[in-house]
Formats: structure tokens, C-alpha cells, sequence
């Protein structure tokens, strides 16, 4: 959401063994993925994606949703009456055992083409696939290319999976070597503690609510405009313009400033120790000479 437009969308849907649910057809995997969102009352994007996409299917119905528990960073677990259904990442569902090699080599290879996706499984078998996709930012390549001219150091920190996140880093010129996928939202705050123990200045850039603890932590949080209001609050910046160039201009800015400051500090340093002894009559002893008490007053002013 930081380095894309930010509107993820689905753009394809795969169904395995549909007999589960006693139904065919992709339709049912969107709308049960968006039923479980609905209860969980997930504010993710791929959530509000996901929901959107099926409110322009047919509805199906369903059992009742029961005790949902959302895994930050992973998905959300529940009951389809007494059906266990888990909906989530590609490497939760891989952890946990439920993909066999054919469907992971198929997921690995979604995932390869930017998109992201999210798997659904009842009762730990996996019955279907939903791809979203969300483009790159048009400015994201040239606001990367700048920083490095600036001699500031880029990484991407994304709790998505590996593959996408490499494919985004190459659209914009990351380096695979600089990227953290896989990173829950607490552990992205543990990434910027271990840059500022080296000896790093750290400012993290992020818009969503799973960066509001990485923000915090940063020496400079950085928010776009447009992010959740838990982000807004602990970013340091708000940028009011929805765009990546504004950090280039609020960088460009802030050094501006520094700059003015140290001049006007060396300035005052350089007045005060001249004007003022002159101005209180530190010549007077040697050299018979004072300033008269008008000039001097208005030098001390």
C-alpha cells in the first residue's frame, strides 16, 4: 500500500475440490471469504477488496460464522457452523501444512507475478484461491532512484510474501538483499530497533494500521495522507498530498531548515560575541573609546 496505488483488486479466483461445501463454481469462495471479512469486521485492504468483488457476484448462502479469531499477520481462523475454516496467507497455510507441492508450486508462481494471495481451507484442505493484485506506484521507481542519490539507504519491510515483495523491489530498483518479507506487524518495529542499534537514522514510511508501531519507533514516522488514523497519529510527518515525490520535497524541506537554523545560530553566536562586549565597552580600558549610550543600548536591543 506504500509503494502501490494502494486498491488492491481481485483478479482471479481458483476452486479446489468444491464438493467440500456441497457447491460449484468460483463464486463460493469469494463470497465465503467475504462473509468470514464481514464478521471479523477486517479494516485490511484485501479485505475491503475481497468484499467489494463479491458484493458483484451472486450471494450464497451459508452457515452461520462462529467464534472468529483474526492471526495478525497471517488471517482469520473460524467455524462455518461446525466446519473449521482458516483464510489467509499462502506461507500461513504452508506452515500449518494444509498445501501439498502442487498447489504450492502453483501459489509460489501467482505470487512471482506481483499478485497476492489468499488461500481458503475447510477443515484443512484447501478449497480455494483468491489472486489480488495491486499496481505499483508510478513515482515509486523515481523516489527510490532519488533517495539513493541523496546517499539514503532504501529497504522494503512488508509482512506479504516473499515473491511479491521481491517483484515489487525489482519494479522499483530495491535490492533483493535490502528486503524483509514475511514480517508481522510487531517485528517490522524490531527491524528498525536492530537498523538504530547500528548506528542508523531510521525514517519509516508506512500508511496502514500494521505500521503504527513501526512508525513510533522510527527516529522520523512518515504517514501519507490517506492512512488509517491509528498510522496518522503515530507518525511524526503527515504527508497531506498523496503522493511519494511529497517525500523528496518534505526531506528537502526539513534540510532547508536545519540549514537556516545553524546559519542564524552561528549568526547570533557571531553578533553576541563581537557587538555586545564592543556595545558594554570592553575598548574603553585601552583605548579611551566607548560607544555612546544610544548606540550601545540599541546594539544590546
Amino acid at each position: 500500500g506504500t509503494l502501490t496505488e494502494g486498491g488492491m483488486e481481485v483478479v482471479g479466483v481458483n476452486t479446489h475440490h468444491p464438493a467440500q461445501l456441497g457447491a460449484a463454481g468460483d463464486n463460493w469462495v469469494v463470497q465465503l471469504a467475504a462473509l468470514v471479512e464481514r464478521t471479523a469486521k477486517s479494516r485490511h485492504p484485501i479485505a475491503d477488496a475481497i468484499c467489494l468483488f463479491a458484493s458483484s457476484s451472486g450471494r450464497v448462502d451459508f452457515p452461520e460464522v462462529t467464534r472468529v479469531q483474526e492471526k495478525e499477520g497471517y488471517g482469520i481462523e473460524c467455524f462455518l457452523g461446525d466446519r473449521h475454516v482458516m483464510i489467509g496467507s499462502r506461507t500461513w497455510m504452508s506452515a500449518a501444512g494444509l498445501l501439498d507441492g502442487e498447489e504450492l508450486v502453483k501459489e509460489v508462481e501467482s505470487e512471482r507475478g506481483g499478485c497476492t494471495t489468499v488461500c481458503v481451507c475447510v477443515e484443512r484442505r484447501l478449497v480455494g484461491t483468491i489472486m489480488l493484485a495491486d499496481p505499483v506506484r508510478t513515482d515509486a521507481a523515481n523516489l527510490v532512484h532519488s533517495l539513493g542519490r541523496l546517499g539514503v539507504k532504501v529497504m522494503l519491510v512488508s509482512g506479504d510474501n516473499k515473491e511479491t515483495c521481491e517483484y515489487i523491489g525489482h519494479q522499483v530498483g530495491i535490492p533483493r538483499d535490502e528486503i524483509f518479507s514475511n514480517v508481522l506487524p510487531r517485528d517490522k518495529a524490531h527491524v528498525i530497533a536492530l537498523l538504530q542499534d547500528k548506528g542508523f537514522k531510521v525514517a519509516m514510511v508506512g500508511d496502514g494500521i500494521n505500521d503504527s508501531v513501526a512508525l513510533a519507533q522510527a527516529n522520523v514516522g512518515i504517514a501519507l495522507g490517506r492512512g488509517a488514523d491509528v498510522a496518522l497519529e503515530a507518525a511524526d510527518v503527515v504527508l497531506v498530498r498523496n503522493e511519494l515525490s511529497a517525500i523528496l520535497t518534505a526531506m528537502d524541506l526539513s534540510r532547508c531548515i536545519v540549514r537556516r537554523i545553524k546559519l542564524n545560530y552561528c549568526w547570533a553566536m557571531g553578533y553576541n560575541l563581537i557587538v555586545l562586549p564592543l556595545a558594554a565597552g570592553a575598548l574603553y580600558p585601552s583605548t579611551r573609546v566607548a560607544l555612546p549610550p544610544a548606540v550601545a543600548g540599541l546594539c544590546m536591543a
